[in-house]
Parts: structure tokens; C-alpha cells; sequence
């Protein structure tokens, strides 16, 4: 076992570690070797905007940079129905959901720089504040320490911040259901949660906490809003609830391709692993990724069905769980952009859950790969030939899926050795026994 406080404090010296590490072949890849842009490494180019949109769309900008994944929706959201758009040339297919559209269609009633400003300050109070509590064992000093190096000091932060992503919202609706869910007020805390599903739909998983409780009237609540927080916006956007949710499906399914594949170099999950590895490893490792890649959606399936496995034993503690359920997240999505990587701050919440009971040479491997996650990587990985403005492979598509899906992994050997320690898997016990 590993004491939280002593977790937090090995977890912030890897991440710091890798982040120096990250940032300084950042720096000499790009200044030196000429091997494309630093913000790369960290992000994705800043004056990403509204390719194909009308000038008027554009607002004065800062520089080059226009946080284009807060411009595109903003604006997309005071369209009659904003996942219909009868010309490709007039910029990306929406695949957000409801309430995101809704929340984006509130922000764009007032001007574009205020409202960004109020956009990013809400979460981020509110995410700070969560995680302040969550350092309550901690002197101020140490608070603010472990805040820096643990949650700003990190590659995902950055992308958060440059990127202007609605993903800040999720984290921090994910954040409030497992501050009151681990301080006995589940309903509100399955509100909050509800919302974040309502979001981007995938931290469904951390609803798997609320079965683990046995907390049903929480699971319905929870389920209740995100349904009516999808539909509700539905109703003020023209074809109604069917035919829109027919549309969001269909950009959805158009949309898989062009993020999977053209945006290989930005990819976290564990199909841009897949793909990566597909294209670019050795003969055999190739076409057994390929085959994966192939039949992704059965392969992702498995692990969300293992990892919901997991979460809901309880010889697993709830931190462990909620570190599952970051990381199911970024492996089983089609795409998981540098700034997805970010939910697993929310370990940090669950650690308020009680004591970590992992033995301690896991929880330090478990320490060097959230690092991995933390760090800037997007290196082509084929150093000296490749430049990573375009549709090729990073260390972010190779090291992205396969750091998460380790995550799962030794969660599951520390659920298995805990099953052999008490004999249930053990078979000499078991023959001692007579079962």
C-alpha cells in the first residue's frame, strides 16, 4: 500500500520530471532540427479557424490564435439546426451534442472575447476549488505546489487552455459528482455527472460508481438528466428531436474516419495506437494491429466491459475505480485529442475516497504512466523523415492508448493478486479446502 498523500507527491515528481523531458526535446526538435512547430508537441496550431466559414465569423484575433473549438461551435450553435450543413465547404461536421450546443448557443450572446474569458474562468474556478479541498491533508504551500505540478504543469492543461474545449466543462461536471458522491449527497453529485454525460457521453463510465454504492435512485437521477439535458435542446432546433438525432449520428459516423485517421498525429486513444502501429511497425506486429484496428469496435467493447468489471469490485478502492474510468475513457474513444487526456485530474478528486490500497510498486508504474500522459509527445515517430503538420504518427498515437490501456491492465493484476492472496484463485488453497 501507498498513502495518498505520499501518491500525490511521487505522481507530481514523475509528471514534472516527463513534462521538463517533453518540453526540451520540444524545444530542440523544433529550434534546432526544424522538425515542424512546438505548439504541435504540446497542442495543435493556434490559428486553426473556421476553415470554409464566412470572414464575418471570424472575430478580431488574438494574434493568429482564434481557440478555434470554442469559435466553430459557438458559432454553429445559433445555426437553424447546427448538424446540418448541405455544404461541405462551409467548414467541419458537427458531431456535438445537445446540451453542448446549448451551452455554446448561451456563451454566444455576448461579445466573443468577454464570453471566452467567463468560459474558461467558470471551470477552471471551479475545477481549482475541487482540487484545493481535495489537498485538504496538504499545508497551503503544499496545496498550491501539488496544484501546479500535478494539473498545470502538464501537456493536457496546456491543450485545454489553447484549445478552448468544451472538455473543460466535462471535468469539471465529472469533478462535482465525485466530490458529492464520496461526501454522501449521490443525488447531487449524480446531477452533475448526468451533465457531464449529457456533454460528450463517455463519462457514462463513472456512472458504474453510483451501481458500485447500490445507489439506484442516484444511477436513475443521473440518467434522467443527461436524457433530458440531450433532448430538451432538441426542441428549439429545426426537425425536432428525430431528425436530429439522425443527423448527430450520421456526422458522428462521418466524423470517425477524418479524426481517426487525419488526425493520427493528435490521437490518444487506443485506435490511434492501433493505426499507428498498423502503418508504421514491423512486418506481423502490423497486421496483427491492423486486424484490431479492423474490428475496433468489438476490441473496445471488451475493454469497457472488463473495465466496468473492475470498477464495481470492491476489493478495487475507489480512487483505483475512478482511475479506470479516466482511463477507459481515453482508450475505447475513436479519437481523444490531447486536451481528453485531462480527465484523469479526476483521480485526484477520487483519492478523497479513501485510502489507495494498491500495492506500492503498481502505484508507481501506475505514477510513470499518467507522467507519459501528462508530457508533451507529439514527436513524429519517425524522427528524422517525418513532420508532424500532417496525417502521420506521433509518440501522442503510440504512447496515448497504450499508457491507458497498461492503466486497466495493472488494475486488473492488483485485482487478481489480491483474489490469489485470499486464495480464490490459488489452487493449492483451493485443493486444502475441498473446492
Amino acid at each position: 500500500m501507498i498513502a495518498n498523500e505520499r501518491f500525490r507527491r511521487e505522481l507530481a515528481l514523475a509528471i514534472g520530471g516527463f513534462f521538463i523531458l517533453g518540453s526540451a526535446i520540444a524545444f530542440i526538435t523544433a529550434s534546432y532540427l526544424s522538425k515542424g512547430s512546438i505548439q504541435y508537441f504540446f497542442s495543435f496550431h493556434g490559428s486553426d479557424g473556421p476553415a470554409g466559414y464566412a470572414d464575418s465569423v471570424v472575430p478580431t484575433r488574438w494574434g493568429v490564435h482564434l481557440f478555434g473549438d470554442y469559435l466553430l461551435p459557438r458559432w454553429q450553435s445559433r445555426l437553424a439546426s447546427p448538424w446540418y450543413i448541405d455544404d461541405p465547404a462551409n467548414g467541419p461536421v458537427n458531431n456535438y451534442l445537445p446540451f453542448t450546443m446549448a451551452m455554446f448557443w448561451v456563451f454566444s450572446h455576448f461579445d466573443y472575447w468577454r464570453s471566452f474569458v467567463v468560459y474558461l474562468l467558470l471551470p477552471l474556478i471551479g475545477l481549482f476549488s475541487l482540487l484545493w479541498r481535495s489537498f485538504n491533508s496538504e499545508t497551503l504551500t503544499d496545496r498550491a505546489r501539488l496544484l501546479f505540478s500535478l494539473v498545470v504543469l502538464t501537456a493536457p492543461f496546456v491543450s485545454l487552455l489553447d484549445r478552448g474545449n468544451i472538455q473543460l466543462y466535462v471535468i469539471w461536471f465529472i469533478a462535482l459528482g465525485l466530490h458529492f458522491l464520496l461526501r454522501d449527497r449521490p443525488i447531487l453529485g449524480a446531477v452533475f455527472l448526468g451533465l457531464a454525460i449529457a456533454l460528450k457521453g463517455y463519462p457514462i463510465i463513472f456512472l458504474v460508481l453510483w451501481i458500485r454504492k447500490k445507489n439506484w435512485v442516484g444511477v436513475c437521477y443521473g440518467a434522467m438528466v443527461a436524457a433530458a439535458a440531450t433532448v430538451i435542446p432538441l426542441l428549439f432546433y429545426d426537425g425536432g428531436i428525430a431528425a436530429n438525432i439522425r443527423r448527430i449520428l450520421r456526422n458522428v459516423k462521418s466524423n470517425e474516419e477524418l479524426y481517426a485517421v487525419e488526425s493520427l498525429a493528435y490521437n490518444n486513444s487506443f485506435k490511434g495506437t492501433l493505426l499507428a502501429l498498423k502503418e508504421h511497425a514491423p512486418i506481423h506486429i502490423d497486421r496483427f494491429a491492423g486486424l484490431l484496428y479492423d474490428h475496433f469496435q468489438p476490441v473496445a467493447l471488451l475493454i469497457g466491459l472488463v473495465a466496468v468489471f473492475l470498477m464495481l469490485q470492491r476489493s478495487i478502492d475507489v480512487a483505483t475505480a475512478v482511475l479506470v474510468g479516466a482511463a477507459t475513457t481515453t482508450t475505447v474513444v475513436d479519437y481523444v485529442g490531447g486536451y481528453a487526456v485531462a480527465t484523469f485530474f479526476v483521480v485526484l478528486i477520487g483519492l478523497g475516497g479513501g485510502e489507495l490500497t494498491i500495492a506500492k510498486w503498481r502505484a508507481r508504474v501506475i505514477c510513470i504512466l499518467l507522467a507519459i500522459q501528462f508530457a508533451p509527445k507529439g514527436f513524429p515517430v519517425k524522427f528524422w523523415a517525418q513532420d508532424p503538420n500532417g496525417p502521420v504518427a506521433t509518440y501522442t498515437s503510440l504512447l496515448g492508448g497504450t499508457t491507458s490501456l497498461l492503466i486497466i491492465v495493472i488494475a486488473g493484476w492488483e485485482y487478481a493478486s489480491k483474489k490469489w492472496a485470499r486464495g480464490d484463485l490459488n489452487p493449492h488453497v483451493l485443493a486444502n479446502t475441498g473446492t
